[in-house]
């Protein structure tokens, strides 16, 4: 740290390469003692002589970086799940060095938007009537051979279970007030949950999942990924769920069991199905991210986008400095995760 003098009190690396734009954004309020080192076009080898001296990080850490920044103190990531720190030994070195991962958490509004945009979407079929107008010039015959005559399923009336109840699950529950829709919540601790004020009709334990999943005709994955969680949505699960549901998954794709969740498809217990995230790294060109030709069916696939927006991108920015100002000034810091919990 410094001792008084005129060199930066500490040093934060930055992960990301931002454009002009989003640089105006991040260091317009940018503390003054703290030096911004950029790791673009650097790799490990030539970050390996700076790593020791960083104290504050706006990245995704690998367990290499975590064992050559020895000084680090705060690690900043953009999104909401820390499930990269499923590593034992990652785990062991923030546990032990006291390192603070704080999660920005700006874009459960994006996200529940997500949501709702899919069950509309999912419920309407308004993709495969795309599809049949704009690529077959067939407006209706033959989605109507598939049983699809009327383009049904309104949200109002329906029931709503969000199996995740944080800041995601909250904002997808405020929204689908809107549509009057019945709504129940999965929680660790669901007694805690203000039910008037969120609308919660019911709630239930992830253990009485099997119960929770027939009353509902949508079903929203945003639970965090840990070993509890894990292939949650099995195929035990998908077989207690409602005939000719939904399910959207916005959280992460080792919740679901791929082989389970294209049975429920082929199967007609899912009339459809949105999915965000996935067990590949769908960002990677070329990449069909689904052992399974899921496509054929209500599905509407994404490339783990739900939260990116550029207003979300923007309430990241102010998060990120003013943990960077707390560090410096000593203050408390905002949305520390729990590491033992693995959320």
């Amino acid at each position: 740290m410094s001792d008084g003098g005129a060199r930066p009190q500490y040093k934060a690396l930055i992960g990301w390469d931002f454009t002009p734009e989003e640089e105006a954004v991040y260091y317009k309020d940018w503390p003054e003692n703290v030096e911004r080192v950029h790791v673009k076009g650097r790799s490990m080898e030539e970050l390996a002589p700076i790593l020791p001296e960083i104290d504050a990080a706006m990245t995704i850490p690998s367990l290499e970086f975590l064992q050559q920044a020895t000084r680090i103190k705060l690690i900043i990531i953009p999104g909401h799940g820390i499930d990269f720190m499923k590593d034992p030994e990652m785990k062991r070195i923030i546990r032990e060095r006291k390192i603070a991962v704080c999660k920005a958490q700006t874009a459960n509004i994006p996200i529940a938007e997500h949501v709702i945009g899919n069950m509309i979407n999912l419920s309407r079929r308004l993709f495969k009537f795309h599809e049949s107008v704009a690529y077959r010039a067939d407006p209706f015959m033959e989605l109507k051979q598939q049983g699809w005559s009327t383009p049904g399923g309104e949200l109002y009336h329906s029931t709503l279970g969000i199996v995740g109840f944080g800041a995601i699950g909250q904002a997808v529950a405020q929204r689908a007030r809107g549509f009057e829709m019945t709504i129940g919540a999965v929680d660790l601790a669901p007694e805690n949950i203000d039910c008037e004020k969120h609308g919660i009709s019911f709630t239930a334990t992830l253990d009485k999942l099997d119960e929770f999943l027939p009353r509902c005709n949508y079903v929203v994955l945003t639970l965090p990924l840990t070993p509890s969680t894990e292939n949650c949505m099995n195929q035990a699960r998908f077989d207690a769920m409602k005939d000719a549901s939904y399910l959207i998954n916005v959280s992460r794709g080792q919740l679901i069991d791929d082989e389970a969740l294209y049975r429920a498809l082929v199967s007609g217990k899912l009339a459809g199905a949105a999915i965000d995230v996935w067990r590949a790294n769908v960002r990677q060109k070329g990449t069909y991210p689904f052992p399974y030709p899921i496509h054929h069916f209500n599905v509407i696939m994404t490339p783990h986008h739900s939260g990116g927006t550029y207003e979300a991108e923007r309430r990241w920015a102010p998060f990120a400095v003013e943990n960077m100002a707390r560090l410096g000034r000593g203050e408390p810091l905002l949305h520390v995760a729990n590491v033992d919990a693995g959320f």
